[in-house]
Parts: structure tokens; sequence; C-alpha cells
């Protein structure tokens, strides 16, 4: 399709492509046209840990699957501050009301959740609450303004760890190895939230290299944007390509492993 452009395959007989500049909702009808699904940001990560830093992979960022509802002070009983829910697949809203999400934004309005979906949103956080952040569905963190995190330190924030899932620790090697030093946060401020009267939505872009790999919370969904899917190319269970394995596992490329493991063998060879 002219308006895709295949980038990775990524385990489990997944690949990655991108879309063309345009309006979320447009995004997610390009995708759903190319069978496939808005890529979660492990996914997108995935993608990385195996492409060189010029792919358009790592030029390019692009929104993912994940959803933050941002909650003014006092909304919900018990709450005194404002707090995020990071959302996953099916508990997305943006997803879900795409078309409405982008319609408020034209209009300069925000898009607030249902009731009925905020309910169910929250529920799931608060099931999750005792659960590891990697294996949640709903993270509830109270960080709503803007911050940073240092790559040495992505393993153990809650958010890094919700977001990249098992690859956290492969994906900051490969942060470290392009000399990116801290992953911003960009969220929409107590202030702001509360200046809100009902929870509400926005979808999560993924910066590309030179944005360090941050997380933009707070971005337009009218605009030209690209977004990111997946979807399956090979059987589940496929074997992958054995570079790809291994230096995903340590943050490098494939190309990367290759040349090490060449010039290891040059060496044995004398």
């Amino acid at each position: 399709m002219a308006n895709v452009t295949v980038e990775q395959q990524i385990p489990n007989g997944l690949e990655v492509f991108l879309t063309a500049p345009m309006p979320l909702d447009e995004d997610l009808r390009v995708i759903s046209e190319a069978d496939g699904q808005l890529a979660a940001g492990q996914q997108v990560a995935q993608a990385r840990l195996v492409a060189p830093r010029k792919s358009t992979l790592w030029q390019n960022g692009s929104w993912v699957l994940e959803t933050l509802v941002y909650v003014p002070a006092d909304y919900v009983r018990g709450e005194s501050a404002p707090f995020a829910l990071w959302t996953s697949g099916k508990h997305s809203p943006i997803p879900k009301y795409a078309s409405e999400a982008v319609q408020a934004h034209r209009k300069g309005k925000e898009f607030y959740v249902p009731k009925t979906d905020f309910e169910a949103i929250l529920a799931q956080a608060r099931a999750d609450a005792n659960k590891p952040a990697a294996e949640r569905e709903v993270l509830l963190d109270g960080r709503v303004d803007s911050f940073e995190v240092g790559v040495s330190k992505l393993t153990a924030d809650q958010l890094m760890q919700f977001m990249f899932r098992s690859d956290v620790s492969a994906y900051a090697r490969r942060l470290d190895e392009f000399k990116i030093t801290s992953v911003p946060v960009y969220l929409a401020g107590a202030e702001y939230i509360n200046s809100q009267k009902q929870p509400f939505a926005l979808a999560l872009w993924l910066l590309d290299a030179y944005g360090g790999s941050g997380l933009n919370g707070f971005r337009g969904l009218n605009y030209g944007g690209r977004a990111r899917g997946v979807r399956r190319v090979a059987p589940i269970g496929a074997a992958p390509n054995l570079y790809e394995i291994v230096a995903r596992e340590y943050g490098l490329s494939p190309e990367t492993l290759r040349t090490l493991l060449d010039a290891a063998s040059a060496v044995k060879k004398q």
C-alpha cells in the first residue's frame, strides 16, 4: 500500500510497518486496511532493537497502542491529587473512539472518556495494583508533570517496565549504545488536568532517537502524525532469524553483531 512502509520483522511472526503522516483516525483506518493493528510500545522497541539508527524506526516517532487517561483531583473519591492511568491493549480508549477523539481536538476540546469506560479502566488499575508493572493491563501513576528517566534507571522505573515489558533491559542497552542518556516523558501537567472537570484521554507518541525515544502524552490527534502497525507475516512459533534473537538480547543491531562475530572469527584464524 502507498501509505504504508514495512520496517522490521519482530518475534512471533510479526512485522512492524509505518503509515504516512495523517490524523490518527486515518492512521488507524490505513492500518486496518493493511490487515494490522496499532503496535504497542514493546513491539516498536523490539523492532528498534534490531534496526540501525539511520532506519525509519529510529528516525520517525509514531503513535502507539498505549493511551493516557488523565484524572483531575477529587474526581475519584479519596484521590486529592490528579493522576494518570496508562492503558494497554483492550483498555485503551483512543483506538476505540478515534473519530470522536480527533473531532474533539479539531474543535479545540479534550476527549472525555465515557463514564462506563473510565470505571472499567480504573477498576482494572486497582485489580492490577499488586502485580509487577510489566504484567499490568492498566498502570496508575501519580506523576502528571513532565519528567525524565535516566537510561541507567530505565529498568527500575515502573512506567518503563509497563511500556517495554520484558524488553526494557535490552532497550535500555540499545539506547545507551546510541549515547542516549535519558528518556523524557511529556505530560499534561497538574494545572491543566485540574482545569478539566472529568477524565480525558490522549494517545501516546513514542519519539524518535533525536527525541531520546521519549514518551509524549500531550500531543494533538488532529495533525499529520504517523502510526505504527503490526501484522502477522509468519505462523506463530516460526523460527526468527538467529542473528536478530542474539542481537536483541544484547541491544545490538544484527549488522553490528555480524561485524563483531566476523572480527572474532578472523582473529581466531590468525
